[in-house]
């Protein structure tokens, strides 16, 4: 009996030290946080804050058997959301923002911070950053297309501290009542849609890169255009002369066979006298009409 009541003793004790020994990435000894934290500027001690509150929700994330997409290491730029998950179990797409000590909420991309409309806007923004490295633009994609078939989560975690000496973390509501959820829900989803036709995946890149849809047609436009715009100019010629030479009959004699004068490529084969350049009084009645008439063919051209 008595042996049975050490071993439950020792069980309890045990799954009562589990939450600090699960802080494997944290300073072995507290009393180093503590040490760090009295001794840092004001300054300091909001970097240390950011980091207890991102070692918390790395440990929340782990509690809950989820796969990281990017776990906030090696950011690259202060943009986007802290962490990104995935949860096996039902393909739901889990945004962490880590919040340590008692830093509040605020407003981000015109959106409450730890919504999934302000997740959204802080992904576009990591799809626009030419510096963001893979691993974020990886989960920025998750992001919107998560939010798109509502599969989208946001949790605020936060871990307060004592001089430095983090306590166990906490997920905070930020919305208080269903409706509001849902709300959050349709919105995100309007603006992951938005954010897909402005963006893409690029077909056969195992990256799963994103490029501007807008800016690709555009480049596709340019190359038409210069593609097309020495036949434009062949076109026109040959409409001109064209026009001139069904205008022969009204026009004076001395018109007649001037359109078909050698041609040198990338000149025009009519003579001097009757270009559009000539000094008025040069022509006839008839040969002002044909010209005429012949620019009218450009245009239509």
């Amino acid at each position: 009996m008595r042996q049975r009541f050490l071993l439950t003793l020792w069980v309890v004790v045990f799954s009562c030290w589990m939450p600090s020994a699960v802080r494997a990435d944290l300073p072995p000894d507290p009393a180093e946080w503590r040490k760090l934290w009295l001794e840092a500027t004001p300054e300091e001690r909001i970097n240390l804050a950011e980091e207890i509150g991102e070692h918390g929700a790395r440990q929340y994330a782990r509690s809950q058997g989820w796969e990281p997409i990017f776990d906030g290491q090696g950011r690259t730029v202060p943009q986007g959301p802290d962490m990104v998950y995935r949860d096996p179990q039902t393909g739901k797409v889990i945004v962490l923002e880590a919040k340590g000590g008692t830093s509040p909420l605020g407003q981000g991309y015109g959106h409450p911070q730890g919504t999934r409309s302000w997740a959204v806007a802080a992904a576009e923004r990591i799809l626009h950053n030419p510096n963001a490295s893979p691993a974020e633009k990886a989960a920025a994609e998750a992001i919107i297309d998560a939010a798109q078939n509502s599969k989208l989560e946001v949790r605020v975690v936060r871990t307060e501290h004592v001089l430095g000496s983090p306590k166990h973390p906490v997920v905070e509501k930020v919305f208080q009542n269903l409706v509001d959820d849902l709300a959050d829900v349709h919105q995100a989803q309007k603006l992951a849609d938005d954010v897909a036709r402005r963006y893409r995946p690029l077909s056969g890149n195992p990256s799963g890169s994103w490029k501007q849809t807008v800016q690709e047609h555009a480049d596709d436009v340019v190359r038409e255009v210069f593609r097309e715009a020495p036949r434009a100019r062949v076109n026109a010629a040959r409409a001109l002369e064209e026009a001139v030479e069904k205008s022969l009959s009204s026009g004076g004699s001395h018109l007649r066979g001037s359109a078909r004068y050698p041609t040198t490529p990338g000149r025009s084969s009519l003579p001097t006298a009757v270009r559009p350049k000539s000094t008025p009084g040069t022509f006839r009645s008839g040969s002002r009409a044909a010209v005429s008439r012949g620019r009218r063919a450009v245009q239509r051209a």
